[in-house]
């Protein structure tokens, strides 16, 4: 039996999150797609495993099956004076996601990036307006550099980044140009949907290898925790 590969995982948390909302389950509310990164990954590479032992009982190989051990997570917060309510959930579901890596021993990273706000002039200083929805702003950035970062560690068999965000597609390019592992992406995926088909634009001369996971694995990935005052998760 061939050694576990070992397996680091990027989430892009907003482009999960509202992906798999529009594609799953867009007439409720987002805060009911909250999805936990932790069981996100552990389901991601269940997937793949089982992709793998199809694909060695159908060729008659032995590929190596892959063993989590890395999950970083990026994401948008918002900014305290602009939304506590929003800002303390988003706190509270670090914490939680935290405190669940610490109690199994795995090395799980959060990372928040605080969100892009309008301004305006009020009574002469200037503000906040929240009457614009705030942006992510610098995700994509982050993202990009934890690819490559942990791509050219050595620490990893295989890297694959969770997003469908078309500008991270030159990050898993550089990253797969180091030689060092596989670099390799996820997305949801429905039927019904044709824009979930394909791949991120790489260049041609490699194959970018991307798990799809389907509606069933989506519900295995969702945080039902209660949130206090969850219902207007950003």
């Amino acid at each position: 039996m061939p050694d576990l590969h070992k397996v680091a995982v990027v989430i892009d948390y907003q482009n999960v999150q509202m992906t798999a909302h529009d594609v799953f389950q867009h007439s409720l509310p987002l805060h009911e797609s909250l999805i936990d990164p932790l069981r996100f990954s552990r389901r991601l590479v269940a997937v793949k495993n089982d992709d793998i032992e199809r694909s060695n009982t159908k060729n008659g190989k032995n590929y190596p099956k892959c063993q989590l051990s890395r999950v970083e997570v990026y994401r948008g917060i918002p900014k305290p004076e602009a939304d506590p309510e929003g800002y303390s959930r988003n706190q509270a579901q670090k914490a939680a996601w935290s405190k669940d890596a610490f109690l199994q021993n795995f090395s799980l990273t959060v990372e928040y990036r605080p969100l892009k706000y309008h301004r305006k002039a009020i009574k002469g200083k200037i503000a906040i307006d929240t009457t614009f929805k705030p942006q992510e702003k610098g995700i994509d950035v982050l993202c990009a550099l934890a690819v490559t970062r942990l791509a050219r560690s050595g620490d990893f068999d295989i890297v694959i980044l969770a997003s469908r965000d078309t500008d991270l597609a030159p990050a898993l390019d550089e990253a797969h140009s180091y030689g060092v592992c596989r670099v390799e992406a996820a997305k949801w995926y429905s039927p019904a949907y044709p824009h979930t088909r394909g791949q991120l634009p790489i260049n041609k001369d490699w194959k970018l290898w991307t798990t799809s996971m389907f509606e069933e694995d989506f519900r295995e990935c969702l945080d039902e925790r209660s949130y206090e005052s969850k219902q207007s998760l950003s």
